[in-house]
């Protein structure tokens, strides 16, 4: 590692572009010269013998090779307990590092002229004899300006024309599993020769081109089988943007047997120039027979066993078995170590429902340990009164062998109960035979106290605010109903003073009529001769008409006067203000007082007749209520009768509907059994479906459209009847034969 003063030796570090668990790689600069140089170094401070070969091995190999194409070696020094391995900077990233940056897959102009590049690498390697053994994205680096390729880390590069691979331990692996050959991870008695690095190539071509490995898992047994016995997923069937042909040519590449592959880097090489002038050309690459100018210029002998395909059969069996047993054996550590160490219980049962397995969460649950519960029946740790049912979840999980999840009380060993959630997974053999049943109990007793408490309290809570709603929706109401009162209250008051003028005036002007007229009688008693000009004006004024008109026209007067008192009496009993007890009234005041002022809307216009209103009022006590919020329900009941006629009328003529008129009938009556007196409100319109019906009370619903209706009427009207005056409202409706309102309220 560089010192504090970001020195190594005579070299100064400007930046670390690379830190690996084995090596790191720094960029800077030679102090005298100012020449741009690479170093790279062992991590370890004490590096092992092997360490120390593998820097040698890179150092000697680039150094012996003069090639544009691979990174050059300027020198190895000694550093500390190890080497400095001092390189060319030539201002290149990784294809790794470059992928990932720019989170892409490269395209094919991007690919083809990298791709070529590669091949001459392969052929200039295949010429000096050297096998890479680890070629993949990481090791190539690009230099984004001028896009010149360089092949980098020969770290377990080999100079032999041909190695032979020994049979050992796959994570002991050197290079990288991921894109290593068959013959490379020495599972293959196999020699390992210049084609694995074709092998390593495809599987770099796969990744550029799709963005995936070909094969990927964290187990290294798995890779190794993956390598040697499964076909990868072509390239063209992930990416569709990708040509078949250039799928074909990866495809050949990472082939099992190196008899299979690419003989040659010239021959990839061929193959990939005719795509990339095809595509130079054409904008599309066509489909051509692949490999024709693959020819080796050495006489390799085949290393496949021919004729000997059962035997291989039996090997490769053999072999894959081998992997099994160690795959299982190692799981099972691992399983063993999970279970045990997992903050869950988990109980292994054999096919009596006997214990055999009780890890440490089990003890703590429970309570019992674990050589107390082995060869136990499940039972015991169940209360009595459900032994019936955790009987019928054992015969569910034999019979049916699927998973079952249970939530049940159980036993600790104190004998306190708790509350348990149960995962149990039948465990069944290859010909489906039961062989036991495994568990993963946890205890969620304090987990559901809490979802109890919370789903009280939530209840509390709904409810709470439910009546603050209603509360709300009361006080608005009632706030506007109070308005209106006053408001009705004062326009009463402001028509009763002229009202009271005009009666007293009426009754003067009567009397001075009279006697004005017993004065012109008796003027024409005394003098029976008048002028010509009193006759004249006598005749022009027609004194004998206005003598017998003019009495009509005040008992008119009167009668109108009356009128305005009646409906400023109506208007003062429907704006009553409430006390804060309860006050006896008589109800007919309050209907009459609501028929006066919505009187207009039943009148008859251009779209409909007159709506009729059929009164058939009972003799009703004096009932101690509040008026004014009664009078509030009679408005909203018989104002939404008014609007189902007005609606229902829209559908028939005029002649219909004076053929059969439209109305409104209120029938009170007396309750004797039950002390209480109801009042019926009914029309003739066209009912309530039984959907609409259920919701008519429900706060906000309305059926009417946007700025007609607030859904607060009905909702406010059973609220006085029922919650404040201890009644009942009810609605009964026929589809087709109208609707009806029933209002009961106690007398007292």
């Amino acid at each position: 590692m560089a010192d504090k003063s970001g020195q190594i030796l005579s070299y100064e570090i400007t930046e670390e572009i690379h830190n690996s668990f084995k090596t790191l790689v720094y960029r800077g600069y030679e102090k005298n010269t100012r020449k741009p140089v690479v170093l790279k170094l062992l991590k370890n401070p004490d590096p092992t013998f092997s360490e120390l070969v593998y820097f040698r091995n890179q150092y000697i190999i680039t150094r012996n090779v003069d090639s544009p194409e691979i990174i050059q070696a300027y020198s190895l020094e000694t550093y500390q307990n190890g080497y400095v391995l001092v390189m060319e900077d030539f201002g290149g990233i990784s294809l790794k590092e470059w992928l990932v940056k720019e989170d892409k897959v490269l395209s094919l102009k991007e690919f083809l002229p990298i791709a070529i590049a590669l091949c001459n690498i392969l052929n200039t390697l295949y010429i000096n004899q050297i096998i890479h053994q680890d070629i993949k994205p990481a090791n190539i680096l690009i230099n984004l300006d001028t896009k010149q390729i360089k092949l980098i880390d020969f770290s377990i590069a080999s100079l032999l024309a041909k190695e032979q691979e020994n049979l050992i331990n796959p994570h002991s692996l050197a290079g990288t599993i991921l894109y290593m050959s068959p013959e490379q991870t020495g599972q293959m008695n196999r020699g390992v020769d210049y084609r694995t690095d074709f092998y390593s190539l495809g599987v770099t071509f796969y990744e550029l081109l799709t963005g995936k490995l070909p094969f990927q898992s964290n187990d290294v047994i798995e890779l190794v089988d993956c390598h040697i016995a499964k076909q990868a997923v072509l390239v063209h069937i992930i990416n569709p943007q990708i040509p078949s042909i250039i799928a074909e040519i990866v495809h050949k590449l990472m082939a099992k047997n190196a008899e299979d592959r690419y003989q040659s880097a010239l021959g990839i090489k061929h193959d990939l120039e005719l795509c990339l002038h095809q595509l130079e050309e054409t904008g599309t690459i066509q489909s051509f027979s692949i490999a024709k100018q693959d020819i080796c210029d050495k006489f390799m002998i085949p290393e496949k066993l021919y004729g000997r395909e059962h035997r291989v059969e039996i090997l490769l069996s053999v072999f894959k078995h081998k992997q099994k047993i160690q795959y299982l054996e190692e799981f099972q550590t691992k399983l063993k170590f999970l279970i045990q160490n997992i903050p869950v219980a988990v109980i292994e049962w054999n096919p009596d429902f006997k214990v055999v397995g009780w890890n440490p969460e089990a003890e703590k649950i429970f309570g019992y340990k674990s050589e107390e519960m082995l060869n136990q029946y499940a039972l015991q740790i169940v209360p009595e009164p459900y032994h019936a049912h955790v009987v019928e979840i054992m015969t569910y999980l034999v019979q049916q062998k699927k998973v079952n999840y249970s939530l049940n009380e159980n036993l600790t060993k104190d004998r306190k109960t708790i509350i348990c959630e149960w995962i149990n997974t039948p465990l069944v053999d290859e010909k489906g035979n039961h062989m036991g049943i495994y568990s993963i109990v946890q205890d969620v007793t304090e987990r559901k106290l809490s979802e109890a408490a919370i789903h009280q309290k939530s209840q509390e809570l709904e409810q709470a605010l439910n009546l603050l709603k209603q509360a709300q929706l009361q006080i608005v109401q009632n706030e506007k109903m109070a308005t209106l009162g006053n408001l009705v209250a004062s326009i009463a008051h402001e028509i009763n003073n002229p009202i009271g003028f005009l009666t007293g005036s009426l009754s003067n002007l009567e009397e001075y009529y009279q006697y004005l007229f017993d004065h012109i009688s008796f003027y024409e008693q005394e003098y029976s001769d008048p002028a010509p000009a009193i006759i004249d004006h006598r005749l022009d004024i027609d004194l004998e008409f206005l003598t017998e008109d003019l009495p009509h026209m005040i008992n008119s007067m009167k009668v109108a006067i009356k009128r305005i008192q009646d409906i400023s009496t109506s208007l003062r009993t429907f704006s009553r203000s409430d006390t804060s007890e309860k006050v006896a009234c008589y109800l007919h005041e309050g209907i009459e007082s609501t028929l006066m002022i919505l009187k207009y809307r039943l009148k008859a216009s251009e779209l409909r007749p007159e709506i009729l209103v059929i009164k058939e009022y009972g003799e009703l006590p004096q009932v101690k209520c509040f008026l004014g919020q009664l009078n509030q329900v009679f408005i909203n009941i018989l104002a939404n009768a008014i609007d189902a006629l007005d609606t229902y009328s829209k559908n028939r003529t005029y002649a219909e509907m004076e053929a059969n008129p439209l109305q409104i009938l209120i029938r009170t009556e007396t309750i004797v059994k039950h002390k209480s007196v109801s009042i019926h409100i009914c029309d003739n319109g066209p009912g309530i479906p039984e959907k609409i019906k259920a919701k008519i009370f429900d706060h906000l619903f309305t059926t009417k459209e946007v700025g007609k209706g607030t859904g607060l009427g009905l909702a406010i009207a059973r609220q006085i009847v029922e919650e404040t005056h201890g009644g009942r409202l009810i609605c009964n409706s026929i589809l087709g034969e109208g609707t009806e309102f029933i209002i009961e309220i106690p007398e007292g």
